[in-house]
């Protein structure tokens, strides 16, 4: 689904120690990042809790748009059906009977990669 950032993270966990290269950095509050220390442990949020939590549901909604058209809904259909016959509302029905399970039980981290050269703004 998102090619570049696996491109991204197969390349940052096969370089070596030797090589320069960039930090994994998770920007948080001191209490959150001296816990995260001392449990080795990282949480995660769930996206209700987060503070824009409509993030999903608004996808969620664009994705409804989307296939309400009925000429964007053909051309997807077609897009995907070329690969496998039947494929596009087989997918289209999994989703949404997983959508709230989903909505409800996806949970998330942020993480950025701070390469060297970024050092003196941060």
């Amino acid at each position: 689904m998102m090619p570049y950032a696996m491109k991204q993270t197969r390349e940052f966990f096969q370089r070596k120690p030797s090589q320069t290269h960039g930090r994994l950095i998770h920007y948080t509050t001191a209490e959150a990042a001296l816990n995260i220390i001392r449990t080795k442990r990282f949480w995660m949020r769930n996206t209700n809790c987060m503070s824009d939590y409509r993030e999903m549901q608004h996808g969620f909604e664009i994705f409804n748009s989307f296939i309400s058209v009925p000429a964007k809904l053909k051309s997807f259909t077609d897009a995907l059906d070329d690969c496998i016959p039947g494929v596009a509302s087989e997918a289209i029905t999994a989703f949404k009977n997983s959508w709230n399970d989903v909505r409800l039980n996806s949970y998330i981290a942020c993480l950025s990669e701070h390469q060297d050269s970024e050092d003196p703004n941060g």
